[in-house]
């Protein structure tokens, strides 16, 4: 069987497999709390011009960066329009 079948016949299990075994655990909740966030914005725009949004998206970016030390992110303060 190959592993597309897999996931389509059991989707569902593959499903709440993931969700039971994500990888980022409290970094994919962070995740989640700024998109949230993203979404009381009409655009893009209005978004990256809030200092407060601004500050959680690179909290979260902070975090994924981590992960991966080769790849620095910017300072806060270097992260603005």
């Amino acid at each position: 069987m190959y592993l597309l079948d897999c996931l389509t016949t059991d989707f569902t299990g593959c499903l709440e497999y993931f969700v039971n075994h994500t990888p980022f655990d409290s970094g994919y909740e962070d995740y989640l709390r700024t998109v949230k966030l993203r979404a009381n914005f009409s655009n893009v725009l209005d978004a990256i011009s809030s200092d407060s949004f601004l500050k959680k998206l690179h909290a979260t970016l902070r975090g994924f960066f981590r992960l991966r030390r080769s790849v620095p992110l910017v300072p806060l303060e270097q992260f603005t329009l």
